[in-house]
């Protein structure tokens, strides 16, 4: 923590699930209260508050159960599997994540690039990268988890909405068309290819270009 002017007044060392290991307070009266994702530290329980329930930091775990039930996912006490990705500012629920899926030339020739949507801790759909009727680049929501609730896909469909803005993303997924084309012109240039497969190549390499032009 600095002041107004940039001169260091407190800083301090925290475990993985946000319990401060260590504090050095350079003025005697610096005084830091927030730790992991804004939680507000209770000097007297020890515990982190987070709004609507209590954090506990060594167990990594609120004490509490969550709220809104289920729909932060089957366990009501958790705060996330991965608090450097994962979120819960207000111990309600964690945001939706993306992953992009590893490479596989026979399922991206016919996906595209393709990611998993994650909410809370289970994965609820499948975002796609596509073209749409006008020829332009877009996300598509695909291939929904039969568990998967109305909110949980709601806030799918709000975050690949936005997936075109996340570089590390769209860098994966321009990654994946780049093999794709290698791939497909592998296949186009094969004399063991079937007549089949070279035009599906054909029709790859249109699509795939046009998309790595517009990433």
């Amino acid at each position: 923590m600095t002041d107004k002017d940039g001169n260091l007044l407190w800083f301090g060392n925290y475990t993985g699930w946000g319990r401060l290991k260590e504090e050095t307070k350079v003025t005697y009266n610096a005084y830091q209260p927030f730790r992991l994702q804004n939680q507000y530290a209770d000097r007297e329980t020890g515990l982190h508050y987070n709004f609507f329930r209590y954090y506990e930091p060594d167990a990594g775990r609120f004490v509490s159960q969550d709220p809104i039930g289920l729909l932060g996912g089957e366990n009501l006490y958790a705060f996330g599997l991965n608090t450097k990705a994962w979120v819960d500012p207000l111990g309600l629920a964690s945001k939706a994540t993306a992953k992009m899926q590893p490479y596989r030339f026979s399922d991206v020739s016919v996906k595209g690039p393709h990611a998993d949507i994650f909410v809370g801790n289970k994965k609820v759909t499948e975002a796609l990268l596509t073209l749409d009727d006008k020829g332009e680049l877009v996300w598509k929501r695909f291939g929904d988890m039969k568990s998967a609730t109305s909110k949980e896909l709601k806030a799918a469909d709000k975050l690949i909405s936005e997936l075109k803005d996340n570089s590390q993303i769209m860098s994966s997924a321009k990654d994946q068309l780049k093999k794709a084309l290698t791939d497909f012109e592998g296949d186009l240039n094969d004399p063991k290819s079937s007549t089949r497969r070279k035009d599906i190549a054909k029709r790859g390499i249109k699509k795939f270009r046009k998309m790595l032009g517009k990433c």
